[in-house]
């Protein structure tokens, strides 16, 4: 961006556009590499089930439920459970609890 560019707010707006933009094309990169079950995880979790909820509804073991939801953590990059509810509602992948009934 030139300085003359800069100095106009317009300028800030679209530069700001772009790396939102790149932002959310490394978040969807991400959210790719998970896998169906980490995802079925991510979406029992966020809306609030406990591990065991989880297990029973995808009839799946306590465990790998854990092990599904360290490895999205990690995947997603999230530092906290908050964190992966703002990511799931991105992905619309929050209220799909239903699904796996």
């Amino acid at each position: 961006m030139e300085f003359a560019d800069a100095a106009r707010p317009e300028a800030h707006v679209h530069a700001r556009d772009r790396n939102d933009e790149k932002a959310v094309a490394g978040l969807k990169a991400l959210f790719d590499s998970l896998t169906r079950c980490e995802r079925q995880v991510m979406a029992l979790i966020t809306d609030g089930l406990m591990n065991k909820q989880a297990a029973g509804k995808i009839g799946i073991s306590e465990i790998t439920v854990k092990i599904h939801h360290g490895n999205l953590m990690k995947k997603m990059r999230a530092k906290s459970l908050a964190e992966l509810v703002r990511i799931a509602e991105v992905w619309g992948v929050r209220g799909e609890t239903s699904r796996w009934s």
